[in-house]
């Protein structure tokens, strides 16, 4: 048989770049039409497709911390907006606290269906989305603002990982993987209290 010398593509590994929580907080795109997205992931931990995926009015505050609920995404490609999440683990409450959490409460209930449309009451694509963020001068990708609000709970909030692995999504596997799999039932309460607590104790 004839020897066929394939010839993949170069792959380009890019430097994960995070942000701090000042630098965060000087890129909020304050009244443009893709505020929403940038908040629900800099300060809440959402992918980039959860963002765009969000209903306004299942929104709802829960003490000082808006509370997003996460059911669906908006994807790269055709169909674009999809029903489901990354994985079961991913379908939870997105949850912010600090002045973000007001004015994310602010835009949810101005009378639009999604909280970040495309103008004309429909869910925005993601190459929209990027092509805004990407438009912003010397911005790491947009992708890696999930990892700076992590490092943000984790470091200067001091969260504990089952916190953390809970509000991101995760499977919470520092409790062991039973435990959380089978016991651990926190409410949405529950959870915003502590993120509020730690929150407060950082911020003081």
């Amino acid at each position: 048989p004839l020897a066929v010398k394939l010839v993949l593509p170069k792959v380009e590994h890019r430097e994960r770049v995070i942000m701090t929580h000042s630098q965060m907080m000087g890129a909020w795109p304050h009244g443009e039409w893709w505020e929403a997205a940038y908040l629900l992931q800099a300060f809440g931990a959402a992918r980039v497709g959860e963002s765009l995926a969000v209903v306004a009015d299942e929104c709802s505050m829960i003490g000082d911390v808006f509370c997003a609920p996460i059911r669906g995404q908006v994807k790269h490609r055709a169909p674009g907006y999809v029903g489901y999440t990354k994985n079961d683990q991913s379908v939870r409450t997105c949850m912010v606290a600090g002045p973000a959490a007001a004015r994310l409460w602010e835009l949810s209930r101005d009378g639009r269906t999604w909280l970040t449309d495309d103008g004309a009451g429909r869910w925005c694509s993601y190459p929209s989305l990027r092509k805004a963020w990407l438009a912003l001068d010397g911005k790491p990708p947009m992708k890696q603002l999930r990892a700076s609000c992590e490092t943000w709970w984790r470091w200067d909030l001091g969260l504990e990982s089952h916190v953390i692995e809970r509000l991101m999504g995760h499977l919470p596997l520092s409790m062991g993987g039973v435990t959380a799999r089978h016991y651990d039932s926190a409410t949405d309460e529950q959870v915003a209290r502590t993120l509020q607590a730690a929150y407060d104790r950082w911020a003081s």
